[in-house]
This record gives structure tokens, C-alpha cells and sequence, in this order.
């Protein structure tokens, strides 16, 4: 069980979660935990000059990859596509639900499995001095 806290107070947008990745095996119809490593990357800066930050819990990897190379994907994506200038929170926050949507839908198409994903984005835009904190799921498949 991954922990993460995201909390917004006048001064800023504040992420924190556990370090702990957990290794799930079935044994006899029941999750059993098979290994935990003790140093996973749950919370992401997504843009190096933007004060855009990610978080995830759930799924660790959707097929072989990580969630972590995920982000840092996208992180690429976002630095080559925002106009630091001016752009919209909402639009990054769409952007980047479409792009974990996206890989997930290539590994899993029809999934109805019991396993979730849930991400956070938290961060300000240009027009907003108020940050904002937003998350997306994905529940059986959804």
C-alpha cells in the first residue's frame, strides 16, 4: 500500500509519499506481498523550469514499464511542448491523463482485473496564484 499526501497551503503545493514498492503474487485467490524494495520513485518534478509536480499510487509499471520511466517520459514531452510563458494547468493535467491512459491501454486493452492507478498532478499556471492539486485513476480498467 503506497501512502501519499498532497496538501495545498498559501504558500505552495506540498507531495509526499513512501518510498516502498511492494511486489504482489496470488496465492490460494488472495494477494500475497513477495518482495519490497525500499527506494521507489513515487513523486516527479514534470518540468524543470515549471513548478509542475506528479505523484502516483497503485501499479508500479503498465507491462514492462515503469511508472517512473513513464513520468520522465512525459517530463519530455512537456518541456518540448509548454510555452513557459503561458500555459493552462488544466491542459497539462489533461495531457498527461491522455499519455498514462494511452500506455496503459496498449498493455492492458481489456482489463477488468482489481488493480488501480491513480495519479496526482499539483502545480500553477501562469493566470492562477493559487496551485492546484488534481488526480486521475484508473479502477478495473477505467
Amino acid at each position: 500500500m503506497t501512502v501519499c499526501v498532497a496538501i495545498k497551503v498559501n504558500d505552495g503545493v506540498v507531495f509526499a509519499a513512501d518510498s516502498a514498492v511492494s511486489l504482489s503474487t496470488v496465492s490460494q485467490q488472495s494477494p500475497v506481498v513477495s518482495n519490497v524494495w525500499k527506494n521507489g520513485l513515487k513523486v516527479f518534478n514534470l518540468h524543470r523550469d515549471l513548478p509542475i509536480v506528479g505523484m502516483f499510487a497503485g501499479l508500479a509499471h503498465f507491462g514492462p514499464v515503469s511508472i517512473s520511466y513513464l513520468a520522465k517520459d512525459l517530463r519530455i514531452e512537456l518541456e518540448e511542448q509548454i510555452v513557459v510563458s503561458n500555459y493552462d494547468f488544466k491542459k497539462v493535467v489533461d495531457y498527461a491523463c491522455k499519455n498514462f491512459r494511452d500506455a496503459y491501454q496498449k498493455v492492458h486493452p481489456k482489463s477488468v482485473s482489481t488493480h488501480s492507478f491513480e495519479f496526482w498532478i499539483g502545480g500553477y499556471d501562469i493566470q492562477n496564484k493559487n496551485g492546484e492539486i488534481w488526480k486521475f485513476e484508473i479502477r478495473q480498467g477505467q
